[in-house]
């Protein structure tokens, strides 16, 4: 199964490609969001999708779902080992 980490190279979009170390995962794709530095992760929009989501694998990562954004995944895991610095999911309903 392809993986993707997040980078946050470019900006919070988690739907451009250029912030992931692949392309922004699909479908029946590994995800990994391990870091909040240079930018966290904002899906701000309907459609992202991961077969595995790992928020804060071993680091500190943040995803922030708002304005009617949402992801769709098979399994999800936060702070899965011990290393984890304080990741989180964040669902903001309204701004």
């Amino acid at each position: 199964m392809p993986k993707q980490d997040w980078t946050g190279a470019t900006s919070t979009d988690g739907f451009n490609d250029a912030n992931w170390t692949l392309n922004h995962p699909v479908s029946g794709h590994g995800a990994t969001i391990d870091t909040v530095t240079p930018n966290p992760t904002v899906v701000s929009a309907p459609g992202a999708q991961a077969a595995l989501l790992f928020v804060g694998l071993s680091g500190t990562g943040t995803l922030t779902i708002l304005n009617g954004g949402t992801v769709n995944f098979n399994a999800v895991s936060v702070a899965l080992f011990a290393g984890s610095n304080s990741p989180s999911i964040e669902i903001v309903l309204a701004d």
